[in-house]
């Protein structure tokens, strides 16, 4: 799929291995930007007595595990995950990113980044037609997101695609968001996000 920003023409596509270090770029520029001041917003409220780096230690972790979890992606084709990534065709830079699960009748984003200087110019709403697209059989699209003054913006973009947001996981999707939400707690415990008011459900019903 090719479509234009403007002057600035843009491909939709799946990734391949060779696209993964622009895809981490993409991706390193936006958890800075946005989700390492999250987290460390939320730790600050959460567990003040864990050291003040807390956040971006588990941050550059999850950022390290990603990179794993892309390659096998990319480079053993599972028929379960797929990265869909949207490139700007004159700079060659990842400019819209989406990692995606089948998880039986749904399709769990597990990722969706942007560029900031293309954000509501519908690419983020191309990435998941995509995805669609590539499982036809799912039902619903599920998500989570953080339900945090500073992520009002993402809360409102999920809204217009379609998605109903819940405060307390949807019972019949128990089996799919229960392996999503249990973190761990500085004190070496764990507990489900689901209990302290961090996260959003995200829902919607795909109309075939």
């Amino acid at each position: 799929m090719c479509v234009s920003i403007f002057m600035y023409p843009y491909t939709i596509r799946e990734a391949v291995h060779s696209d993964l270090g622009r895809i981490m770029q993409l991706e390193i520029k936006v958890t800075f930007e946005f989700f390492h001041p999250l987290m460390a917003s939320i730790y600050k409220y959460d567990f003040p007595t864990a050291p003040q780096n807390l956040a971006l230690h588990d941050v550059s972790n999850g950022l390290q595990k990603n990179v794993i979890a892309y390659e096998k992606v990319l480079i053993q084709k599972q028929c379960d995950k797929r990265v869909i990534a949207a490139f700007n065709d004159v700079t060659h830079e990842c400019i819209g990113m989406l990692y995606v699960t089948q998880r039986q009748n749904c399709i769990f984003l597990e990722l969706l980044c942007l560029e900031k200087s293309h954000r509501n110019q519908g690419i983020g709403k191309q990435l998941l037609e995509h995805a669609y697209k590539l499982f036809p059989t799912a039902e619903y699209c599920l998500a989570t997101t953080h339900k945090h003054s500073s992520n009002n913006s993402a809360i409102t973009a999920y809204k217009k695609l379609g998605f109903d947001a819940h405060e307390c996981m949807p019972l019949e999707f128990d089996h799919i968001f229960s392996r999503i939400i249990v973190i761990n707690h500085p004190n070496g415990n764990t507990y489900t996000r689901s209990t302290n008011g961090h996260v959003l459900f995200l829902v919607k019903k795909l109309h075939r």
